[in-house]
């Protein structure tokens, strides 16, 4: 049977705590601004041998059992937590709204569109009767190389920028995903929004080592 997780949230007032009450049945419900006095009724709930709890939220009013309950985990917090960490957390470790494959696409885009412009200067130089001087003219070599770099060095620009901006999109999105803030009983997450955020920076540096490279290389020739 699937786990099914849920959220409540509840008054806040001074320190607070995070639960996670693993139903028997596979349910964990993830309760969130919880007092001390609170999260101590939920303890001897888990502990007692009868008994039961009133629980609601905005959704519904469940009756929670003693014997329903296999344990309760608790994490504590503070406002400077809740108002500040955990969204930037939920920003960078929750589940990605725009998929991986969308990154390794603009990545294989580029790559491509690069070609394509080595291919276009290449093919200018056929026309105008000089491709043969490109291979045995180092200067003429050079100058070519260099506008190759140009156009791919433009393509590079728009693509990480774009990257960026989507970038910048799917962690603004991850505040609106479901992150509790105790994790204990939580689906793993497939596609942390971390993973897009990895990728752009891969490829950034990537392309700048070897821009630097192909640099060093025109001052030589």
């Amino acid at each position: 049977m699937s786990e099914q997780k849920k959220s409540v949230r509840t008054p806040i007032s001074g320190k607070m705590y995070a639960l996670s009450v693993h139903m028997k049945y596979g349910e964990v419900l993830h309760i969130e601004g919880v007092n001390k006095e609170e999260k101590d009724n939920y303890m001897a709930l888990c502990k007692a041998n009868d008994g039961g709890m009133i629980l609601e939220d905005r959704y519904e009013v469940r009756h929670l059992l003693s014997q329903d309950i296999a344990k309760v985990s608790v994490v504590p917090y503070d406002k400077s937590y809740e108002r500040v960490w955990h969204p930037l957390k939920k920003m960078v470790f929750s589940e990605s709204t725009i998929r991986r494959t969308t990154f390794s696409a603009l990545i294989k885009a580029f790559f491509l569109l690069a070609l394509v412009a080595v291919v276009a200067v290449l093919g200018m130089k056929v026309i105008d009767g000089t491709i043969l001087d490109v291979f045995f003219d180092g200067t003429l070599f050079s100058e070519t190389l260099a506008q190759v770099m140009d156009y791919i060095g433009l393509i590079f620009k728009y693509l990480f920028f774009l990257m960026i901006l989507l970038g910048v999109l799917d962690m603004l999105l991850g505040l609106r995903n479901n992150f509790p803030i105790n994790q204990d009983g939580s689906d793993e997450i497939d596609q942390p929004i971390l993973g897009n955020i990895i990728i752009i920076g891969i490829f950034g540096i990537v392309c700048l080592i070897a821009s630097g490279i192909i640099g060093k290389m025109l001052l030589i020739l």
